[in-house]
C-alpha cells in the first residue's frame, strides 16, 4: 500500500575565499559542511516494516530512514575463547541495559544497531598559486554513520568455518589463551558455532572517512616566454586521484552507499596522471 511518511531536516554550509593575494601569491580556501536527519514518521498500522534492499535494515517509526536489525555480539569469551552474545534479560525483556550472556548463537538478542545515515558530510579545499607555480588540493569527509561489511567476512574471516578460501590477515588476531580479549574467537575446523554469522554487530563498523579525492601540482609556463612562439597558454601538470583514504573500516574503502552495505565493493580507483595542456 502506498502509506507512510518521512522528514528530512538538515543544514549546509559553505565558505570560501582568499587568504593571502599579492601580485605573486594567491592562497584559496574553502570549506563546505551538510548534515541531514532522516526520521520515519508514519507507517500506517505497523512501528516497523523490512527494507526491500536487505533484511538486516529496517524501517522504523521514530528513527532514521534505514536502520540496521542485529544479533547483538559481545565479543569473546576469555576463558576459552568462544564468541558471546547479548541475550534478552526475562526479568527486563524490554529494557537493552539489562542482558545475559550466552555462548548459543540462537539465544542471542536482536537490537536496533545505528545507521548508516551519516550525521556529517563535507568537503576542504585549498588552492596555492606562485609565479605560475599551483599546488591544489580536495578532500572529503563524512561521519557518524556505520557499515555492515558481514557479507565478506563471514567468508574471509570465518573462524575456521570456510576451511578451503583464503583468510584476510585480520584473521590471525584470534584467542590463543586464557586471558585474551578484543579478537576473533578461536578457529575451528568447519565451524558450527555460527560466531562468523553475518547478522550480527560482530561486523558492524562506524564507516567514519576523510578521503584525499584530488591533489594536482602544475606549472604555467611564463607568457613572456609564449609570447615567442605565438602561443596563448602552456601548462604541465601532474595528479592524483584518490590517494589516500582515512580510516578504521576492516574493508578496503570505507564507502557503501546509502544503504551502508554491499558485497565485494571495488575500492576507489587511484589514479596518477599527467600531461601537457597547449592553447594556441
Amino acid at each position: 500500500m502506498n502509506i507512510g511518511s518521512m522528514n528530512n531536516k538538515g543544514i549546509e554550509f559553505q565558505l570560501e575565499g582568499d587568504i593571502i593575494r599579492t601580485n605573486d601569491f594567491v592562497w584559496t580556501a574553502g570549506f563546505n559542511l551538510a548534515f541531514n536527519k532522516s526520521t520515519v514518521i508514519d507507517l500506517g498500522d505497523d512501528e516497523w516494516m523490512a527494507s526491500s534492499y536487505d533484511s538486516r535494515l529496517r524501517h522504523v517509526v521514530g528513527r532514521n530512514f534505514y536502520t540496521f536489525y542485529l544479533r547483538d555480539y559481545y565479543g569473546v569469551d576469555p576463558t576459552n575463547g568462544d564468541a558471546l552474545w547479548r541475550a534478552k534479560d526475562p526479568d527486563h525483556p524490554d529494557d537493552e541495559s539489562y542482558y545475559l550472556l550466552t555462548n548459543d548463537f540462537n539465544k542471542a538478542r536482536y537490537i536496533y544497531a545505528g545507521s548508516p545515515e551519516p550525521k556529517f558530510t563535507g568537503g576542504f579545499n585549498t588552492s596555492l598559486n606562485w609565479k605560475g607555480l599551483e599546488l591544489s588540493v580536495f578532500t572529503e569527509f563524512k561521519t557518524g554513520n556505520y557499515v555492515y561489511i558481514g557479507s565478506e567476512m563471514r567468508y574471509l574471516n570465518a573462524d575456521g568455518q570456510q576451511m578451503t578460501m583464503n583468510q584476510m590477515a585480520s584473521a590471525l588476531n584470534y584467542w590463543k589463551q586464557p586471558g585474551d580479549t578484543g579478537v576473533n574467537p578461536r578457529p575451528i575446523a568447519n565451524n558450527s558455532t555460527n560466531s562468523y554469522n553475518n547478522t550480527s554487530t560482530r561486523w558492524l563498523q562506524r564507516g567514519d572517512y576523510l578521503r584525499i579525492k584530488d591533489i594536482t601540482l602544475a606549472y604555467n609556463l611564463p607568457q613572456s616566454w609564449l609570447k615567442k612562439i605565438n602561443m596563448k597558454g602552456a601548462k604541465i601538470y601532474f595528479s592524483a586521484l584518490n590517494p589516500y583514504t582515512f580510516h578504521d573500516v576492516n574493508w578496503w574503502d570505507p564507502e557503501r552507499g546509502m544503504e551502508g552495505m554491499g558485497f565485494g565493493i571495488y575500492p576507489h580507483t587511484k589514479t596518477f596522471a599527467g600531461g601537457i595542456e597547449l592553447t594556441f
